[in-house]
């Protein structure tokens, strides 16, 4: 007659017990088992260490082709830039396009054609005020004050509307942007291309304004900027009440 085994598990959080009865040959088989059970797990974790191992480092590998790919979407983004400035600047001077244009001057144009010219006299009303969506200045003078192109650049928009009146948006080929709202007449249409200090407006009240003045915006890479930083001559006005209406 063979001998019984009686294992008994019981557990700390319930009071329950578990008991299971085993022959010698049960107890042996059970016990062969579960060493073979442990072998084969120990040798899988020896085995996979260095499967893990090279995981880790393909995924490594895969972010830093990843960082490298963002650099070269960013150059390639550069580049494009610079090429349509290098045709921009081809068109405006009457370039061959046989010659070859020196990418540093075209760098430097980049950088330095920065809307610098004054759009004309007068003093500030309004400042820029991000939070109340006034993304500009407000300039006031008399009616049919000359006003000017910032910089360099490509009329883009020069057309009337309801809200911001006679309108004029110019390109400047590197990410900036300047508007002039308001205006009481336009020189300008769109496509024209215009120096730095060109008349292209006179000062008006036209659209959503409640007297004579130009709001003027400039925009860089997509973001509005406080004219003020460019042009910090601006006098504010004083002692006048001179209230908006509904004018960004």
């Amino acid at each position: 007659m063979s001998k019984k085994y009686k294992l008994i598990f019981t557990s700390p959080f319930k009071e329950k017990t578990l008991k299971i009865e085993l022959s010698q040959t049960e107890l042996y088989v059970s016990i062969a088992s579960l060493f073979l059970f442990l072998s084969i797990f120990l040798t899988l974790i020896i085995f996979s260490k260095p499967i893990v191992q090279e995981y880790f480092k393909v995924q490594n590998i895969n972010k830093q082709l990843s960082e490298q790919k963002a650099i070269i979407d960013n150059l390639s983004g550069t580049i494009d830039e610079m090429v349509l400035m290098k045709n921009y600047i081809e068109s405006i001077i009457g370039t061959e396009k046989e010659v070859n244009i020196d990418e540093n001057i075209i760098r430097s144009i980049l950088v330095s054609n920065v809307p610098s010219n004054y759009p004309m006299n007068g003093v500030l009303s309004q400042r820029f005020d991000p939070s109340k969506k006034h993304l500009g200045i407000d300039i006031v003078n008399d009616i049919s004050t000359p006003i000017f192109s910032v910089a360099d650049g490509v009329v883009i928009f020069s057309d009337f509307t309801k809200e911001i009146g006679h309108a004029i948006i110019i390109d400047h080929k590197n990410g900036y942007f300047s508007h002039y709202y308001h205006n009481e007449e336009l020189f300008v249409e769109k496509n024209d291309k215009v120096s730095g200090g060109d008349l292209i407006a006179k000062l008006g009240g036209s659209g959503m304004a409640s007297g004579p003045h130009l709001h003027l915006e400039i925009w860089k890479d997509g973001n509005a900027l406080n004219p003020v930083l460019l042009f910090p001559d601006f006098e504010e006005k004083d002692n006048i009440n001179y209230e908006r209406n509904n004018d960004e």
